[in-house]
Parts: structure tokens; C-alpha cells; sequence
């Protein structure tokens, strides 16, 4: 805030030095009441549920922004559970303002803040316990009319009162401060505010105002709320005097929740020796019998609610509504509601066509109690009775016709009544207000909407919780049942701690409900789950108590359910800024005449790239399935150029995967528009044909199995008409089918296992076959070597899907092919296993033993002297795709091992012998050169993940520490040759999850010896671990 507070101050000074320097008639400008500059109208909030301002919020908005629109209300309205019109909202002014007042204004505006801001400063500083000076006063008789305020308190007073607008905006900071930390703000603090509040409400002579924040606080349950009172009468001794309803249920309050000696200093200064306050019962029956006989109570037009009700009935109303809160439902229920209200309604019912001593606005001023003491229910969670009331309520429309001839302000009272019961039973409530909107003859006030869009909010969110499929089906497909499927127990637990935020190293919960607010605002949701779905099945913890929950997680999954709301995109905020500063810097270029206008042709295809660095080793970023079109395909993945051979593990700073083939073809300014076009059909066109894919996906095994009973094993693709339909429109256009392979790849990487079945097999299918069209084994294989990785639930199925789709896709005799087959062999059970013989031709040329496979690919590794490096833009030099061939080969096969067997047979046997024999013969000719050893610290970085992922912390910390001490035998990198120095870098990147801190000291001490350019990837693994070691 005071980093805002000096950037405004510092505009300020600006605009001052900009005004000063003008002359003639422009310096004369007028001052300008800035009060009402802008009025933002926010709709009012579901019952229950309350939007709260933090201290740091309150200067950095205009004081009364949250406020509805309002016209001179003397009387504010505090309850912010009730649609009614906002508390405490300054007093319009009627001066109008010309566009010469604009500079003067906005230095008006920063200027108040400042003072403000400086003015709650002095006072947080100033703060004190009043009561001992109270006591003082009165041990010596010292009890007087003037008010006892600080020296401080009183300077901020005089102040602030000189300019009226500037007091409205001081004191409506005040209340926001006291709404934002309410029971949670230290005492001191709180007296002080409500000192200061009711001395400049004294200045102006407004007792509403004061008895407005007496409410407040005696309602809202504030602690030590009647010693609060008596500060309040300490500054201003008359406040509470007059006789007026709301006065005299403000002294029976307080004198109710009195205790001790405050009891009798309350007695002193309000005079409860003299007048002492009634019987509850009394001021109760006499309140109502005042609200039915008062002729002098009217409507007013409002234009937020239509029409509101004149500032004595709410005094009226919030009279009855303090003191019946203290008496508790059943007694409000019997005694108020069923006794004196209902009967005084149906009295008007009964007689509405003669002049009776009950008008329409007692009427709809009863309407209005009767929504907020139904609230009284909510929180006593008297649900039922809550609903026989509301129930009362649409019977009393049903006598009128359906409310046709009911008053049209009456009309509006019932409905907010019924808004402010709406929790009870939101559904009902739902259907009974769109109804009557529907047959709405007037203008609908912009509440009424508000209101119903509130509530659709909240049944939705009970909707969703019970629909959400997060169980698995009787076929073992997972996401495919919700609890009410699977008739399961739901455990609702109110968990304010979801809202912490940091203060430092310190958690602060400033953000979640408070407590007397979220309390029925968890019975009610409670209560809907209960009458959505089986009561008996609906468990809930104690509110507000230290819990230990002992419970089994599957999964575990958390989801947040948020109100649906439009939310802007910053991304695409930020792209549309950039396409608004091209085009507008394109305009310029043509409007430039002679020779400016021959602008050579520019290739604006890599304007901008944004590279994302790898993550880190077992951190994997998914998109959902409904952020693939939103994105430019590959726009994740770091720059690469015509790989054959794509990289999929994630969780290596390895070559990122599939990513589209660049085009050649320069692109001018004149080509922007066409480009866009054709980005976006290209779009639509892959948004169509997944569409259409999903939409005809199935279980092609009956139609394999079918295939197999008749011995039609043939060489042709086994595609449906509109698999064969998309293959064939897409790879006309090769960089179109480059795209929608990799919008498939997104869509099983977004949802993995959790895809419907059938579906996953159809973009195999489709996949394949577009590979079969391009001649591309790599990717296919590539697509299997992360279907049996990641361990997809019946994987050999796909495999074979794949294998029906191009029948000689695993025919040749790669290392990786050899690996798929047998690891594919490993997991494949039952009559899979037979059709995957005949598919791949297991009868005739059976895979081979793991042991073997692993013994006999390491050793081709070692031998093969046709390995190479490659430069590459992300990582500073790549392996030759055969050796990522070896790589995924040895690392799927391993993966079926296990990390022990690997560690003993491979890793130590094996990969750690031939690396000493490198590190020890180095400057001899070996058959060992430096891209085998560079292809084995890559595979010890992925293997080493096998460990971590078996929680085999400690061993994978020694291999790290191995990479370590080989580094050491090399005089700390300096003799080891730069490739294989990256190598090693990347494989402690990978394993730096064991111990993050020692990997980051060991990566950056490297990093600082670095004589070469450092690859952007190096940086971005360095970044990585860093934040893994700061959370």
C-alpha cells in the first residue's frame, strides 16, 4: 500500500508542476467535491455469505465503490446479507463538474488518500484502552456532555470535518476497516475508530449513522461489543438519548450483554437509573404495534432494488431483527412470526380492498423482517421450519393470484424475502423467483437479476460436488462414477485454511469468511447435499473445533469448484495488446509515403518465441484436453530442428517432442492476415475432426478377435471409414497433419489413464496410420515406448490397436522395437497375448530374455562408433537419435526390472564399469568414445527416476554422489570434453529431486567455471532447482 500510496503521490506532484506551469484563466480552477465521483454497483450477496475488505484493500479503491446506488438515504443499511441498499454511502453532491475541474479533481482524489491514509496511521499509533479513563471519570463524578477524546483523535476530527466530503470518505474507510478485520482486530484499535467515527458524526449532527454502528456491532456479535458502546458514549454523550425504536432495542442489547462493572458505567452514561430499559417482550410487542399504526411510512424509488422502503420502516425492521436475535428462533418463530406477523398479513390479505389500519408498506416492510429472522433459523439450523416459512410465503402469492394482484412494491419485498431464505432450500427458491420474473409486467430492477443469478451459483456448486465422476465404473475404467453412483459417504469439513495467505514466512487467514458468517453458510450447503441425496450419507465435522481426521485417500484428488464468472485470460489479454501495437504500427508503415513505403518483405514467423525451460525431474506439466486449441501446438516445447527421433520422457531436459517442421517460406506483412486466416482454419479443422473421432471411437477387439476366428490376418490397414476420412484430408497438407498429431499427443498426454478407453484406441489408430502415410517408424514407435512407460491401463491393447492400424510398424529390428515387443509380452494376459502373437509374429521369432535384450543392447552401445553429437539451440550440443534409440530401449526395459535389480546388474556392472575404464584410458584410443559415455550419464539420469519414483532416496543420492567424484577424477571438469560435461549436467538435473540442495550447489559451482556459452537449458534446470529449494 505505501509503495501505491507514493507512486499516486509522486503523479500527484506531476500533475501539480504541470498545472502550475499554465497560465492565463487555466490555473483558476475550481475545487471539485470528488465524493461521487464513481458509483461501481455490486449485486448484493447470497445469505450467508459475505465479501469482506482487507486493510491494505481500502486505499486502493474508491471508498464507497462496493456501495449500491443510493439517492440521500439518511438511514444506512448495514446487513450485507440481505439485498438491501448498501451502508453507509456518502451524501451526493449537487455541484456539477466541467472537463476543466479534471486535473483538479484527480489531485483532489490522490491527495484525500494520502490524508486518509496518513490520518488511520495516526490513529493505529494513537490507540488505547479507554475503560480505565472511563472508570477515572467516574470514581471522581466526572461524568459530563463533553465528549473524551485524545488530543490525536480530536485533531483528525476537526481535520476532516472542514471538507464534508472528505469526512464521508474518512469514515466509510473507517467502517471498511472495521468490516475487513471485524472480531479480529486488536480492542485498542476498535475503540479508537469508533471514537472517531461517532465524534465526526456528532460534527454533522447524523444519530443514524452512530445507532448504524451500534447495530452493527451488537448484531454481528463483536467482542466486548458493550464496552464498545460505552466508548461511543463517551464521545458523544446524547447518542444514544432519543427515543427513536432502533435506540431504545440498542440499550436493551447492550444492557443484556453486559457483564460486570461495564454494566454499571453503561448505567451512568446512558441513565439507566433514571429510564431503564424495558422488558424485551414489551419493546418487541411495542415496536410492532408502532410499524402497524405508523401512516407515515412510504416507498422510495431506488434504482438498484427498484423501489426501498423509507429510512423509518428500516429502523423499524432492524429494531425488531436485534432484539429478536437475542431470543433465538423457536421463541421469534412462535411469538413473532406465527402470533403477530403472519396474522397482521393475512389480515391485509383478507381485506386489501378496504382501508384498513395496515398499508402496503407495513406490509412489505414485514416481508423484509421476515427474510432476515428466517436468516435467524439458517443459523440455528432449523432448516425445516426455515422452509415451512418460506412455503408460507409463496401460499400468501398463491391467495393473490399468483402475486397479479399484489402491489408491485410489495411484489419486490416478497422477492428479496424469498432471496434471503433462498438457502434453505436454494432449488425451490430458484424456481419460485425465475417464475415470477418471467411473469414480471414491470421494469426488472437490476437486484432482481442479481438475485437470481446468486442462487443458481449455489445450487450449482451442490451439483457439482455430488456429479463429479472421480470413481471407477465395474470395468475398472476410472473417472466414470460419482459418489451418488457409487453410493458412498461424502465428509463436508468447513477448512478456513484453504484461504491462507503469507505474510512474510507467516501464514495470515485474512481472506476466509468470518466465523458468524461462514457458520450457516456451511449448515446450508450441508443441508442441500442432505436433500439432494441420502441424508444418512452426508457427514460433516464439528464447526470451528481442532479436528484430527483419519481418513484413507484415494488418489488423493483436490478440486477447487469456483461460482461460475468471466474471467479474462491475461494470455490472451497480452496477445491481443500485441496484435493491437502490430497493427497499429503496420498502419504507420502504410500511411508513410515515397520510398518509406517499400518495406522489404519480413519474416515475421519467429517474431517472438517463448521458451519453456524443461521440468524438473518428476514434475510433469499436463494441459487439459480443453487447452489444446487455445495454444499454438509445440509452443511448449524448446526450439529443435528436423529431429527425426522425438523425445518424450518429460522429465528430462531431453529434446522436446513433435514439434512441427518450420516452414521455409518467408513471410511478408501483406502475408499477416492469410497466416491468421489460416491458423485459425486449421484450427477449426482439428477441432472438428477430434470432434468427429471421439464421437465414433469404439472397442475395436471384437472386430480383431472376428478377424482372427477367420484368419484374415492381412497387411491392410484396419481403419474405419472416418479414421481413413481424417488421415486422408490431413496428409494433403503436411504441416496440418503435423499439427493434429500433435493435438492427439496433447490429448492423451492432458488425460492419460483417465481417457475413455475406446477413444485412446481411435487416436492410436489415427496416429499410426498418419505415421504409415509420412513413412515415419520414430514417432509410432515412440508413442508405444510412452504407452507401456507410463504404464496406460491395458497398454498391450493399444499396442496391438496400433499394430492392426499398420500392420509392419513393429517389424523391424531396432532396439527399441525389440524392447516394445517384449516388454508388451511382459504385460500382456490372457487371449491379448494370443492376438499380439499373431500380429507380431511372436510364434515365429519369440522375443528374447530381458537379461538378454538389456546385455546385448548395452554392448551394441558400447560398440558403436557411429554415434554422434549434435549442435542444438536449447541444450548446446544433443545426441544422434540412435543413441536416444539405445537410451529408451535400455530405459523401458529397465523400468520392468525394478530399481535394485538395475542398480546391481546394470548400473554397477555394467554402465559404472565402462565409464572407469573411459575415465582411466581417456587419452588412449578406446572403443569407448565420448558419445557412449555422454548416452550413459543421459540413462543414469532417467534410471536414477526409477529409484526415486521406488522412494530408494539414499541409493540414488550415492549414484549422484558417484556423478560427483567422476567429475572430481577429471580436475573438476576441466579435463572431461564439453559434451560430456553437459551430459553429466543434465543427469544430476534429473536426479536433483534426491537432494536438491546439494544438486543446485554442485550444477552452479560448474556453472560459474563454464567457459563456453551456456545453453538456455542450463539456465532454466539452475532456475528450476532453486525453486524446488525455495518451496
Amino acid at each position: 500500500m505505501e509503495v501505491k500510496l507514493a507512486k499516486m503521490q509522486g503523479k500527484f506532484n506531476k500533475e501539480t508542476k504541470c498545472v502550475s506551469t499554465q497560465t492565463g484563466n487555466e490555473q483558476k480552477v475550481d475545487k471539485v467535491n470528488i465524493q461521487t465521483l464513481r458509483q461501481e454497483v455490486k449485486p448484493p450477496p447470497v445469505a450467508g455469505a459475505a465479501v469482506t475488505s482487507t486493510p491494505s484493500q481500502i486505499m486502493a479503491k474508491r471508498p464507497g465503490s462496493s456501495m449500491s446506488p443510493t439517492t440521500n438515504i439518511k438511514r444506512p443499511r448495514l446487513d450485507t446479507r440481505s439485498p438491501d441498499p448498501a451502508s453507509f454511502t456518502p451524501l451526493a453532491t449537487s455541484k456539477p463538474m466541467n472537463t476543466m475541474d479534471v486535473t483538479g479533481h484527480q489531485r483532489e482524489c490522490h491527495t484525500g488518500k494520502s490524508l486518509i491514509s496518513s490520518a488511520l496511521n495516526t490513529l493505529q499509533e494513537s490507540c488505547f484502552d479507554a475503560l480505565p479513563t472511563i472508570v477515572g471519570r467516574l470514581l471522581f463524578g466526572r461524568v459530563s456532555e463533553v465528549p473524551g477524546l485524545r488530543d490525536e483523535e480530536k485533531s483528525v476530527i476537526s481535520d476532516f470535518c472542514e471538507n464534508r466530503a472528505l469526512a464521508q470518505e474518512l469514515m466509510t474507510a473507517i467502517l471498511c476497516m472495521i468490516k475487513a478485520e471485524g472480531a479480529a482486530m486488536k480492542h485498542e484499535l476498535l475503540q479508537t475508530l469508533c471514537r472517531v467515527y461517532v465524534g465526526m458524526c456528532q460534527k454533522t449532527g447524523d444519530y443514524h449513522k452512530a445507532h448504524a454502528l451500534a447495530y452493527r456491532l451488537l448484531k454481528e456479535d463483536f467482542h466486548e461489543a458493550p464496552k464498545l458502546i460505552l466508548v461511543m458514549a463517551t464521545a458523544w454523550p446524547s447518542v444514544f438519548s432519543n427515543d427513536s425504536s432502533l435506540c431504545r432495542a440498542i440499550h436493551k442489547v447492550t444492557k443484556l450483554k453486559a457483564v460486570g462493572d461495564v454494566t454499571d458505567y453503561l448505567s451512568d452514561y446512558l441513565h439507566w437509573f433514571e429510564k431503564p430499559p424495558g422488558h424485551v417482550h414489551q419493546i418487541i410487542s411495542s415496536t410492532l404495534k408502532a410499524l402497524f399504526q405508523d401512516s407515515s411510512l412510504t416507498f422510495r424509488k431506488n434504482s438498484w432494488y427498484g423501489v426501498d422502503l423509507c429510512p423509518a420502516a428500516w429502523d423499524y425492521i432492524y429494531s425488531l431483527d436485534l432484539l429478536c436475535t437475542q431470543q433465538g428462533w423457536m421463541w421469534t418463530f412462535r411469538n413473532v412470526i406465527r402470533q403477530e406477523i403472519w396474522q397482521t398479513m393475512s389480515t391485509w390479505l383478507m381485506q386489501r380492498s378496504q382501508q384498513t389500519t395496515v398499508g402496503d408498506v407495513c406490509v412489505a416492510a414485514l416481508f423484509r423482517l421476515l427474510g432476515r429472522l428466517g436468516q435467524l433459523g439458517l443459523k440455528e439450523k432449523e432448516i425445516g421450519m426455515v422452509q415451512n416459512l418460506t412455503n408460507g410465503i409463496k401460499d400468501f402469492a398463491n391467495y393473490t393470484q399468483g402475486y397479479a394482484d399484489m402491489p408491485w412494491e410489495v411484489q419486490l419485498s416478497v422477492f428479496y424475502a424469498t432471496h434471503d431464505l433462498a438457502p434453505g432450500n436454494p432449488r425451490d427458491a430458484l424456481e419460485a423467483l425465475s417464475s415470477w420474473q418471467k411473469g414480471m409486467k414491470q421494469a426488472v430492477p437490476p437486484a432482481v437479476t442479481s438475485c437470481i443469478k446468486q442462487i443458481t451459483k449455489l445450487c450449482d456448486l451442490v451439483r457439482k460436488i455430488l456429479n463429479l465422476r472421480l470413481f471407477e465404473d465395474e470395468n475398472g475404467c476410472t473417472w466414470n462414477r460419482n459418489v451418488m453412483d457409487k453410493g458412498f459417504e461424502v465428509l463436508c469439513v468447513s477448512q478456513f485454511t484453504l484461504q491462507c495467505t503469507l505474510k512474510g514466512n507467516k501464514p495470515d487467514f485474512h481472506l476466509a469468511m468470518p466465523a458468524d458468517l461462514a457458520q450457516p453458510f456451511y449448515h446450508n450447503i450441508l443441508e442441500q447435499l442432505r436433500m439432494a441425496y441420502k441424508p444418512e450419507l452426508i457427514k460433516d465435522g464439528q464447526f470451528g473445533a481442532y479436528m484430527q481426521v483419519h481418513i484413507q485417500n484415494d488418489g488423493p484428488v483436490t478440486i477447487y469448484l469456483e461460482s461460475p464468472a468471466s474471467r479474462i485470460d491475461a494470455k490472451q489479454v497480452k496477445l491481443a495488446k500485441m496484435q493491437g501495437k502490430f497493427n497499429k504500427e503496420t498502419k504507420c508503415v502504410s500511411t508513410q509515403t515515397g520510398n518509406e513505403q517499400k518495406v522489404d518483405e519480413v519474416n515475421i514467423q519467429t517474431l517472438r518465441q517463448e521458451v519453456k525451460p524443461p521440468p524438473v525431474a518428476g514434475a510433469a506439466v499436463t494441459s487439459t484436453p480443453s487447452q489444446i486449441m487455445a495454444k499454438r501446438p509445440g509452443s511448449s516445447m524448446s526450439p529443435t530442428t528436423n529431429i527425426k527421433r522425438p523425445r518424450l520422457d518429460t522429465r528430462s531436459p531431453d529434446p522436446a517432442s513433435f514439434t512441427p517442421l518450420a516452414t521455409s517460406k518467408p513471410m511478408n506483412t501483406m502475408d499477416v492476415t492469410g497466416h491468421q486466416r489460416e491458423c485459425h482454419t486449421g484450427k477449426s479443422l482439428i477441432s472438428s475432426a477430434l470432434n468427429t473421432l471421439q464421437e465414433s471411437c469404439f472397442d475395436a477387439l471384437p472386430t480383431i478377435v472376428g478377424r482372427l476366428l477367420f484368419g484374415r490376418v492381412s497387411e491392410v490397414p484396419g481403419l474405419r471409414d472416418e479414421e481413413k476420412s481424417v488421415i486422408s484430408d490431413f496428409c494433403e497438407n503436411r504441416a496440418l497433419a503435423q499439427e493434429l498429431m500433435t493435438a492427439i499427443l496433447c490429448m492423451i498426454k492432458a488425460e492419460g489413464a483417465a481417457m475413455k478407453h475406446e477413444l485412446l484406441q481411435t487416436l492410436c489408430r489415427v496416429y499410426v496410420g498418419m505415421c504409415q502415410k509420412t513413412g515415419d517408424y520414430h514417432k509410432a514407435h515412440a508413442l508405444a515406448y510412452r504407452l507401456l512407460k507410463e504404464d496406460f491401463p491395458e497398454a498391450p491393447k493399444l499396442i496391438l490397436v496400433m499394430a492392426t492400424a499398420w500392420p509392419s510398424v513393429f517389424s523391424n529390428d531396432s532396439s527399441l522395437c525389440r524392447a516394445i515387443h517384449k516388454v508388451t509380452k511382459l504385460k500382456a494376459v490372457g487371449d491379448v497375448t494370443d492376438y499380439l502373437s499373431d500380429y507380431l509374429h511372436w510364434f515365429e521369432k519369440p522375443p528374447g530374455h530381458v537379461h538378454q535384450i538389456i546385455s546385448s543392447t548395452l554392448k551394441a552401445l558400447f560398440q558403436d562408433s557411429s554415434l554422434t553429437f549434435r549442435k542444438n539451440s536449447w541444450y548446446g550440443v544433443d545426441l544422434c537419435p540412435a543413441a536416444w534409440d539405445y537410451i529408451y530401449s535400455l530405459d523401458l526395459l529397465c523400468t520392468q526390472q525394478g530399481w535394485m535389480w538395475t542398480f546391481r546388474n546394470v548400473i554397477r556392472q555394467e554402465i559404472w564399469q565402462t565409464m572407469s575404464t573411459w575415465l582411466m584410458q581417456r587419452s588412449q584410443q578406446t572403443t569407448v568414445g565420448d558419445v557412449c559415455v555422454a548416452a550413459l550419464f543421459r540413462l543414469l539420469g532417467r534410471l536414477g527416476q526409477l529409484g526415486l519414483k521406488e522412494k530408494e532416496i539414499g541409493m540414488v543420492q550415492n549414484l549422484t554422489n558417484g556423478i560427483k567424484d567422476f567429475a572430481n577424477y577429471t580436475q573438476g571438469y576441466a579435463d572431461m570434453p564439453w559434451e560430456v560435461q553437459l551430459s553429466v549436467f543434465y543427469a544430476t538435473h534429473d536426479l536433483a529431486p534426491g537432494n536438491p540442495r546439494d544438486a543446485l550447489e554442485a550444477l552452479s559451482s560448474w556453472q560459474k567455471g563454464m567457459k563456453q556459452a551456456v545453453p538456455p537449458a542450463v539456465t532454466s534446470c539452475i532456475k528450476q532447482i532453486t525453486k524446488l529449494c525455495d518451496l
